[in-house]
């Protein structure tokens, strides 16, 4: 028994998620991944200005639901993310996933709630509903992050439900040996972002391709021309140059000489919430797995 609500077995929601398992909705790779909430009718997203951004390097769009996860979309193709996988579909159950660890097998969410001690979300009293997590990014050194994105001011509160299903988030990364982070709008200078705006319609529109000849010419008449008297002087034209140089700004090649305050802490993982003290955590797991210690917690 999962939670009070019942929904037919014909409703909506219902078949959108068994279509949505069918589908591999919220698993694969680069240009054949599919998130599992897109930016459609029907889907059944989270509130927020949602919108898709074309990402060139993987050769499809990301569904995005809010204007923070665009911001932090942009953000980590500028950092040079080599996969980015939005509304990232977490295992219900127990299975053999893409995350490598020690045991022969990893909890899916289901076994992961019993083990915190909390409901697990369903649609009816048979059928537990799907899970995800904001992103899941292959770093440019290609390690594997999980981050939750919010705005400060909608941070669930501590001991409230959504803190509880944050922490069995957090436990799901933790058992895979995945860092686990959560990013807020106090993460990420704001200046940094109407930069990076600026600069993606330039990387858009030269379809992620930054020219090596443009950041020769560049760098050839640094610290010589004014900047707009250097981009003139560009032989395909000013208006070309423009471009150009959001493109190189967006892929990080040219260093607008911009200063900002804040870059995101992804070296910082983020940590349990007191809704069950870490040792308790540590013993569930260790009787789940038939362990003397659960070393990933």
């Amino acid at each position: 028994m999962f939670y009070q609500y019942e929904a037919p077995a014909d409703s909506p929601e219902v078949l959108w998620q068994r279509k949505a398992l069918e589908e591999g909705r919220g698993r694969a790779h680069g240009a054949e991944f599919k998130p599992l909430f897109r930016v459609q009718r029907g889907d059944f997203s989270s509130h927020g200005v949602s919108q898709t951004a074309p990402n060139p390097r993987l050769r499809r769009r990301h569904h995005l639901l809010s204007q923070m996860e665009f911001a932090i979309t942009l953000l980590l193709m500028h950092l040079g993310a080599l996969d980015l996988r939005e509304q990232y579909r977490l295992s219900l159950y127990d299975d053999d996933d893409e995350f490598t660890s020690e045991c022969s097998f990893h909890p899916g969410t289901v076994s992961l709630a019993k083990i915190l001690g909390i409901r697990h979300p369903a649609v009816n009293s048979t059928e537990p509903r799907l899970q995800s997590t904001d992103f899941v990014v292959q770093d440019r050194h290609g390690f594997q992050r999980a981050i939750f994105v919010r705005p400060w001011k909608d941070l669930p509160l501590q001991g409230s439900r959504q803190m509880q299903l944050l922490d069995l988030q957090n436990l799901y990364w933790q058992v895979r040996d995945v860092p686990f982070h959560m990013l807020t709008d106090r993460d990420v200078d704001p200046k940094l972002i109407e930069v990076l705006i600026w600069a993606y319609a330039g990387y858009l529109e030269t379809d992620g391709q930054i020219s090596d000849d443009f950041i020769g010419f560049i760098a050839d008449r640094n610290g010589h021309d004014p900047l707009l008297r250097a981009l003139a002087g560009w032989p395909a034209g000013a208006g070309d140059a423009v471009t150009q140089f959001k493109a190189a700004v967006f892929g990080g090649r040219i260093n607008v000489g911009l200063h900002f305050k804040k870059l995101p802490n992804l070296n910082a993982p983020w940590h349990f919430s007191a809704h069950v003290p870490n040792h308790v955590y540590r013993h569930r797991l260790s009787a789940f797995f038939g362990m003397k210690e659960a070393r990933h917690v």
